[in-house]
């Protein structure tokens, strides 16, 4: 094992598990046998995530004529796909908080708002196609660049790489294995490895730029290949 990768296996290391929270929420969700009750008991156990649902119902978003006070109400009147949304995004954006680099697209901003948008547009696919479930699919979006945070991090712990990145998105791999070895996909595999996610979410992650392997992988790979393209296209930020 070369010495960038023992330190970025270091890094990976010491990535924090994903909160439960999220996880279980994601279950109860797609749980054929869905009840309203339990996820009412789940989320009532986190104080963070209570208060971010309260503060969301009572927003300028929804001007609501009276105040949200409860659980049980929020959740009823914000329905399943906010309330997967607002769990996920909670639970995972402290990841992507990490002092930024010189790289643009390894910027932790750069990253967020692109695992964002493209979280957004796996749901819709996953709405309009259907066979998956639109939580799994926000949440694969919102992981599947999780692999650029180590990634920046090893920049740091190496040093300064003076390299000039303004390539396309398939370039910009080649660019990720020049210096690191490997490629962010594989290190958001990696990641996921060490969380308790469905494996269908850490193949998505690992094969979404692996075009000999989306069909392989199943219909949430070839969702989070079609949105992050389109996320891309659009203009909206960089692989």
């Amino acid at each position: 094992m070369t010495s960038v990768a023992k330190d970025l296996e270091r890094i990976i290391e010491r990535v924090p598990p994903l909160p439960e929270v999220a996880m279980r929420v994601l279950r109860i969700v797609d749980d054929v046998e869905f009840s309203m009750a339990k996820l009412v008991e789940l989320v009532q156990t986190d104080p963070s995530l209570t208060a971010q649902l309260l503060r969301l119902c009572n927003s300028s978003l929804f001007a609501l004529q009276s105040e949200i006070t409860s659980i049980p109400q929020a959740l009823s009147y914000l329905g399943i796909r906010h309330i997967t949304r607002v769990v996920v995004t909670s639970c995972t954006s402290p990841y992507f908080k990490v002092d930024d680099v010189e790289i643009p697209y390894l910027k932790s901003t750069v990253i967020w708002r692109h695992s964002v948008a493209c979280a957004a547009a796996c749901q819709r696919l996953a709405k309009e196609i259907g066979g998956i479930d639109q939580g799994t699919a926000y949440t694969a979006g919102i992981l599947h660049n999780i692999g650029k945070v180590p990634l920046g991090q090893l920049l740091h712990v190496r040093g300064r790489i003076d390299v000039e990145v303004s390539a396309s998105g398939c370039q910009l791999l080649d660019v990720e294995r020049e210096l690191f070895g490997t490629d962010h996909a594989q290190v958001a595999g990696m990641v996921t490895d060490e969380w308790s996610v469905p494996l269908e979410l850490k193949d998505a992650v690992r094969n979404h730029h692996d075009e000999d392997l989306i069909d392989e992988s199943g219909i949430l790979t070839a969702i989070l290949h079609a949105a992050d393209l389109l996320v891309l296209r659009a203009g909206i930020s960089r692989l």
